[in-house]
């Protein structure tokens, strides 16, 4: 018996029940994402570097249920609008969020604009999808990340960006 690589088992494209015209349609419709906002239907977002980050806040059944009634994009809610980019607010987030960690943090005095975004990132995901638990991430809306980044920019301009917890560390690490 030889042994084939893993790559023959990927049922796309060994699954007979799987048409071929529609996973190439997935993977035409993933490219036309990058390098414009073609895709995005409230006017707010911004390009984005990967496809996972590529996505609208319409998108999302989660966050169209926090529509108000004429609502067109979920940044001119008030929480995202106001509460998630306060400063003040923010910290108090920090301070709750860190107080259940065992890994000793970086003191209010000490935040950088980068523990600024993160807890307003995990703010938006607490209040869109309730607690998911560790290592269960959601893409943002671009338009949310715009805004947050807006809020609290980095000094040189350089993000991390969106990474699904099996292809990384441990989040604390990235403090």
């Amino acid at each position: 018996m030889i042994n084939q690589p893993t790559v023959y088992l990927d049922p796309l494209l060994t699954d007979p029940r799987c048409d071929p015209r529609e996973v190439q349609q997935a993977a035409v419709e993933e490219e036309e994402r990058l390098s414009n906002t073609d895709w995005c239907i409230c006017g707010k977002c911004v390009q984005m570097p990967t496809t996972e980050e590529s996505v609208c806040c319409h998108e999302f059944q989660n966050i169209k249920e926090k529509f108000g009634e004429d609502t067109k994009c979920i940044c001119e809610d008030p929480y995202v609008q106001e509460s998630l980019v306060d400063r003040e607010i923010t910290i108090q987030l920090y301070r709750y969020g860190m107080s259940f960690l065992r890994k000793r943090f970086r003191s209010v005095a000490q935040m950088k604009e980068s523990d600024f975004r993160k807890t307003a990132y995990r703010a938006f995901t607490m209040w869109v999808y309730g607690y998911l638990g560790p290592r269960r991430r959601r893409p943002i809306p671009a338009c949310v990340v715009k805004h947050i980044r807006e809020a609290f920019p980095s000094p040189d301009n350089t993000y991390m960006g969106f990474i699904y917890a099996n292809s990384d560390g441990n989040a604390v690490d990235f403090y």
